[in-house]
């Protein structure tokens, strides 16, 4: 948005536009002529946008979009309405609508089209993990027009939503609403105007249609925004993202084109006009907080504030240029209106970009990224915007092909994104999503071991009368998948592995809030599978829970026997009893039994959502992975001395790999180049691998 006004009728095209009283004809202000005071207008419509969007001076910037708008109506209504009273021609007969969609084209998709491509291939890497699975489409879909309708279908989020924030294309919404307006606005005026060209009477017909859309479309919007009409944050987000909604503002710009020169009033009361529109305009922007909600009618305001200081700045007689001195002093706005569009189109993609790399850091980082916007909207403007804009080509087949080539350009690169995430290393984000062997192919289940038929929960030596390993406990020990299956093939073994997430194996109730059901079916579970391993006792038996979850999270034990919970004390007691009384059953099998005591677990972990892959990698601390002590942390002292004083009295053997995983107790993020956790509860797959070596060293030599 925020094209440049000097060019628009500056390459209007001559034979169409070559009488000058067309405006005197049909009793309007003039069509034509440079408007400064319009560019400086945009100028601080840009500046406040980008502002907000930095999170400083302009708490209500949001409303310089709403301005955008105004002025693009008032724009491209004069270059239409003129092209309308010049038709008479044969040549703009055959000309039709060609000759806009060129310039709209040329204009803005090769800046739109570099930018979306060059964003998406740097989101995986530079934007924030949580804004990253709607990048790419809302690129395509901005590549498209419609990035408007993606936000609302595709996302369900509001503009003003927190997690809209770390999509690096949100800003190009207004882009859309905007595009699509060019493409239907000059077919609807065009027919408003034949409409009326039939009783003589174009313009009339032309502001009655421009007065009714106003109404209907502003009444729509207050509508959706604030009756619930279809429900209330649907609606609020409809009015927000759509051109119905949108349309009013368009509208507004158009028409103060077609208002009557008579009503124009003399030069000092349209002095006072720019003054209280400037008022209207900039008042709202340093007051404001964002909300979608009072987004229409702090819309209002701007609306009526730039349809005030466009018409305070229309001459009855001809365009003002005004005065050398009052130019002057508009220069650095109009310098930055000239620049707004394409520095609209670089500023959030780098606000969101250094957000992501410096998180919680204030605004310092966002006004750099502001900063390096305007640089890049420079460059792009004066070696993309000004080229294409003013090239010698400008036939229809020409502009199609660029056309295709903006357009084909971010579709690619978007095909292309997912490949590069492969080079990038693993995140905790990432991690999330993938799982370890055992979840992954279904053998993390509420089946009892000795019902799994699935030849998949089984690794390792399958033939016959090779050593046998069963695996079971929680999630705590699926982590361990890759470790035992690794050192289980080293061996010569086989393993099945009979795990239930959130389901320990102890004898004893685990109740979480709300759900006695689920913690006696776990129970049930735990001790069918120990009828199995005892009907069919492999050799070698491994448990492993999460335990310090179960004695100091958030979880309430409860005993078999009294069905009373307990605190933290009774409960590292009760816990003791419980898994003692299970390595008991499993040793008079005869197997050779192994617990492995719970791996130190990341404290003060946070949501990596609003991290970048890159700040990750470089500072993990930035996101909250940070250095600790593991011998420090109390929960895994307690998970510690319960496992202990069970193993030992039970004569179990007790595995600790806490050496391994943080080397004299220190723990970090990475280790190796590669993610130690994969969430604040379970070690990364990378993790796990790297325990098969020392897994297969102690199934041959036990610990002392």
């Amino acid at each position: 948005m925020g094209q440049s006004l000097a060019g628009e009728l500056a390459d209007t095209p001559g034979p169409a536009f070559a009488d000058p009283t067309a405006a005197t004809e049909l009793g309007l202000g003039p069509l034509d002529g440079y408007r400064p005071d319009i560019q400086a207008l945009r100028g601080l419509a840009v500046l406040a946008v980008v502002l907000y969007h930095a999170k400083v001076v302009f708490p209500g910037g949001f409303v310089g979009v709403d301005v955008f708008f105004v002025i693009s109506g008032f724009v491209i209504g004069r270059v239409l309405l003129k092209r309308f009273a010049a038709n008479s021609t044969a040549t703009a007969r055959r000309s039709g609508f060609s000759w806009f969609y060129v310039r709209r084209a040329r204009r803005l998709l090769p800046a739109l089209g570099f930018m979306l491509a060059a964003v998406i291939l740097l989101a995986p890497l530079l934007a924030p993990l949580g804004g990253l699975p709607a990048t790419s489409p809302t690129g395509v879909a901005a590549a498209l027009f419609s990035a408007n309708a993606y936000l609302f279908w595709g996302t369900g989020v509001g503009y003003f939503d927190p997690v809209a924030e770390l999509n690096p294309l949100l800003h190009t919404w207004s882009l859309s609403v905007e595009e699509q307006f060019y493409l239907f606005l000059p077919v609807v005026l065009y027919l408003s105007w034949r409409l009326g060209k039939r009783r003589d009477r174009p313009v009339q017909s032309l502001r009655v249609f421009v007065i009714s859309l106003i109404a209907g479309s502003f009444a729509l919007c207050i509508l959706l925004s604030y009756s619930g009409a279809i429900s209330t944050q649907t609606g609020i987000r409809f009015a927000f993202f759509s051109p119905f909604t949108r349309a009013w503002e368009f509208a507004a710009g158009i028409l103060i084109v077609v208002l009557p020169v008579r009503l124009l009033a003399p030069a000092k009361l349209r002095r006072v006009a720019i003054g209280v529109g400037l008022v209207l305009i900039i008042v709202p922007m340093l007051l404001l907080l964002s909300s979608s909600q009072i987004h229409s009618t702090a819309g209002l305001f701007a609306v009526l504030g730039t349809m005030l200081v466009i018409y305070g700045g229309t001459s009855p007689i001809q365009a003002q240029a005004g005065s050398e001195k009052g130019t002057a002093a508009l220069a650095p706005a109009i310098w930055l209106g000239d620049l707004s569009y394409s520095w609209y189109l670089w500023h959030w993609p780098l606000i969101v970009f250094a957000a992501a790399f410096w998180p919680n850091s204030g605004s310092l980082p966002l006004l750099a990224a502001v900063g390096m916007a305007l640089l890049l909207g420079w460059l792009s403007y004066n070696l993309i915007e000004k080229r294409f804009k003013s090239a010698h080509h400008k036939s229809l087949k020409r502009t199609v092909t660029l056309a295709a080539c903006c357009i084909a350009a971010p579709l690619i690169a978007a095909a292309l994104a997912p490949t590069l995430k492969h080079v990038i290393p693993d995140t905790p984000e990432r991690l999330a999503q993938q799982r370890h062997v055992a979840e992954r192919v279904g053998c993390d289940s509420g089946t009892p071991i000795g019902e799994r038929k699935k030849p998949s929960c089984t690794w390792g030596n399958k033939a016959g009368g090779a050593p046998t390993i069963a695996l079971i406990g929680d999630s705590n020990a699926g982590q361990f998948s890759e470790a035992l299956i690794g050192a289980a093939e080293t061996n010569g073994m086989s393993l099945k592995i009979g795990i239930h997430s959130g389901c320990p194996a102890v004898d004893l109730l685990v109740v979480t809030a709300n759900e006695t059901k689920a913690a006696a079916e776990c129970l049930e579970f735990q001790n069918h599978t120990l009828r199995d391993l005892e009907a069919d006792p492999p050799d070698v038996i491994i448990l492993a829970n999460s335990t310090s979850g179960y004695l100091v999270g958030s979880y309430a034990l409860q005993s078999p026997s009294t069905g009373e919970s307990a605190p933290v004390a009774e409960r590292v007691q009760a816990w003791e009893l419980a898994q003692e009384r299970v390595l008991d059953r499993m040793l008079a099998t005869g197997s050779r039994v192994i617990l492995i005591a719970e791996v130190p677990k990341p404290v003060n972990w946070k949501n990596s959502a609003t991290c970048s892959q890159l700040a990750i990698i470089i500072h993990p601390e930035r996101c909250g992975f940070v250095d600790f002590d593991s011998r420090g942390e109390a929960p895994q002292r307690t998970a510690h001395g319960a496992e202990t004083a069970a193993a030992g009295n039970a004569g179990a053997e007790l595995w600790n790999f806490n050496e391994l995983i943080c080397p004299e107790g220190r723990c970090t993020a990475r280790s190796s180049g590669q993610m130690v956790w994969r969430d604040d509860n379970h070690i990364s797959i990378a993790t796990s691998t790297a325990l098969a070596k020392r897994s297969a060293e102690l199934l041959r030599h036990p610990p002392e």
